[in-house]
């Protein structure tokens, strides 16, 4: 039998020309005055030459391991394009990066209990390391337990977190209003629930705007629990809105909506009764909106600068705050 040497720290170091106590703080993921080419020469160097840390003491007393958790708040949440890309671009880095993964699910029907004790399951595994995709209905609990255990955690579309990453869904509406009024489109809608729409689009609109964007809610319901199949329960949705609100509001130019199903909903009834003019825009850049049978606009998040962004900031415990931008898309043109 060939024995081959296992390659140890000190491998490293000498490979990287760095000390043995730097190389260890880079491969945990801790801060250091290295440059990020520098970090980065690290993290490609124990991956070339096969390094593989003994972590089960560490997992044993508590200490710290290169394992993350990615918690998502929904089961069915990975419907979303976005989201599934960037659950493909965190498996990726996290692999780049020399970490390990688990990937849990904290899903809204289980009670407070069973969350806690979910996430004190993964700190046995040895996670040291947690990522939230969306808001567990537990999660200041869940935040409570990770910082008592002194591990690192950050958030994405979580506006209850101190450490968050942010796509800018509400950014996303006003440009799409900004782009309607300047081409002079005055009726349409905003289609999505009263508490986006008076707690997180209103306060954000520029003064400028406020007075033409008046009643201008056509209100959907305020989702909690995503179904076994959202895309069609979202589809149905976009269609009876659109159903009332051209009912009582035949000469609607234009509307905006919480996602594109609910847009490719409202453009099924619109073809189905005939009636064209009418602009539609939806969000997260579903693959589906490139085939509409009606010109659909859309918002596109880069997930892999999303995926960066929370990696990057994983570590520490300062306060972060972080809107990724969306960009428009127009398919069907």
């Amino acid at each position: 039998m060939v024995k081959t040497k296992r390659i140890t720290l000190k491998d490293i170091s000498r490979a990287v020309n760095l000390s043995v106590p730097t190389v260890s703080k880079i491969l945990n993921g801790k801060e250091t005055f290295c440059s990020e080419a520098k970090v980065r020469e690290v993290q490609e160097t124990a991956l070339h030459l096969g390094y593989c840390r003994n972590m089960g003491y560490n997992i044993m007393t508590g200490g710290e391991t290169n394992i993350v958790a990615i918690i998502f708040s929904q089961k069915y949440i990975t419907h979303n394009h976005h989201i599934n890309l960037l659950y493909m671009h965190l498996c990726s880095k996290l692999k780049e990066r020399n970490f390990a993964s688990y990937c849990s699910v904290l899903d809204i029907n289980m009670s407070e209990a069973e969350q806690l004790e979910q996430l004190r399951e993964l700190d046995d595994l040895g996670c040291r390391y947690y990522i939230f995709i969306g808001y567990p209905t537990a999660y200041p609990k869940l935040q409570e337990l990770v910082q008592a255990r002194s591990r690192h955690f950050i958030c994405m579309n979580n506006e209850y977190s101190p450490r968050r990453v942010e796509t800018d869904i509400t950014g996303a509406y006003i440009n799409y209003m900004i782009d309607f009024i300047n081409r002079g489109i005055t009726n349409f809608r905003i289609f999505n629930n009263r508490y986006f729409f008076e707690r997180q689009f209103l306060p954000e609109v520029p003064e400028q705007y406020r007075e033409l964007i008046a009643g201008t809610l056509a209100e959907l319901p305020r989702y909690k629990a995503l179904s076994e199949n959202p895309d069609q329960e979202f589809f149905q949705q976009g269609y009876e809105v659109m159903a009332k609100e051209i009912s009582r509001n035949p000469g609607l130019q234009g509307g905006i909506f919480f996602t594109d199903y609910h847009a490719f909903g409202a453009a099924k009834l619109l073809q189905e009764r005939n009636i064209s003019g009418v602009e539609l825009c939806g969000m997260n850049c579903s693959i589906a909106a490139a085939y509409a049978f009606t010109p659909v606009t859309t918002t596109k998040f880069d997930m892999n600068k999303c995926a960066e962004l929370l990696l990057d900031n994983m570590c520490g415990t300062d306060a972060v705050n972080i809107s990724l931008p969306g960009q428009i898309v127009t398919y069907g043109e």
